[in-house]
């Protein structure tokens, strides 16, 4: 699965989808990081892409309750069963546990979504074909293209 059929298809985040995205952001890591929310680029500099991106499919849009410390208990968490427990004990040390606003896949896919219009377009791609390609109108993409001209670098 590419990154064109991932940001278009309607169910999201299969395995499939999250190993695609997660390549995608990983090639652009640079573009993608300075694109997301704080906490979801915090994510993914804990975890790596792969799994911030499992975070975020699974507690996402809302307030998530996570554990302060590795025990038992959080052994049979969500957390524990989406990310295993090496990534879990990293997460907990990095930000602590408690209550947190985890980003919406929604939003994080979005984001993506535009950087890879912007890049498109700074290839020289056209805005017809860049609309008819992630099925958005050819407006949408030159309002999140504007100021861009063919063959010039996205934002890096």
């Amino acid at each position: 699965m590419d990154i064109l059929e991932t940001l278009n298809s309607k169910k999201l985040l299969t395995p499939e989808a999250i190993e695609a995205l997660a390549k995608y952001c990983e090639e652009n890591e640079s573009l993608v990081l300075a694109s997301m929310s704080f906490f979801a680029a915090e994510i993914a500099d804990c975890l790596g892409f792969k799994d911030a991106i499992k975070l975020i499919a699974r507690f996402g849009g809302g307030t998530a309750r996570f554990p302060h410390t590795i025990s038992q208990r959080t052994q049979s968490s969500d957390i524990f069963q989406t990310i295993g427990a090496e990534q879990t004990e990293k997460f907990i040390e990095r930000f602590g546990g408690g209550d947190m606003y985890v980003p919406s896949p929604k939003s994080v896919l979005k984001i993506i979504q535009i950087e890879e219009m912007k890049r498109r377009r700074c290839q020289g791609e056209s805005a017809r074909k860049i609309s008819q390609r992630f099925d958005v109108s050819e407006r949408t993409v030159r309002r999140h293209t504007k100021g861009l001209h063919p063959n010039a670098k996205a934002a890096e």
